[in-house]
């Protein structure tokens, strides 16, 4: 297995790659680009800070479902273990929105899933 380091696979240096290619897209298509994240920072719970192996779920209801986040360290198949414990519990989910977040030199993974 390879060590991708304290920052797991995904670094600055792709999150520009990711953007260029988002906007050249956009370019292309006549439309304006969104990039998910790209200007959202939530709260790194306090657990989380004291224990970067530890998860925080979050759950805001609202009028047609609910709104779940996740924050965590930032590592290797955070996402997908989040996507598969939503559905063994047959949640359904309309839309996520994922991406890395820095505070005090390190590097967390935080995603928001709207479900119904």
């Amino acid at each position: 297995m390879r060590d991708h380091g304290r920052n797991g696979a995904w670094s600055s240096w792709r999150a520009r790659l990711v953007a260029d290619l988002v906007r050249r897209c956009a370019d292309a298509l006549g439309e304006s680009p969104v990039v998910p994240g790209g200007d959202v920072e939530v709260r790194i719970p306090a657990r989380v800070l004291a224990d970067p192996a530890a998860t925080s779920v979050e759950v805001e209801p609202g009028s047609d479902g609910a709104l779940v986040r996740v924050v965590s360290g930032e590592r290797i198949g955070l996402l997908a273990d989040v996507a598969a414990a939503l559905g063994l519990a047959r949640v359904s989910v309309r839309s996520v929105r994922a991406w890395p977040q820095e505070h005090d030199g390190r590097s967390y993974g935080v995603s928001q899933w709207s479900v119904g």
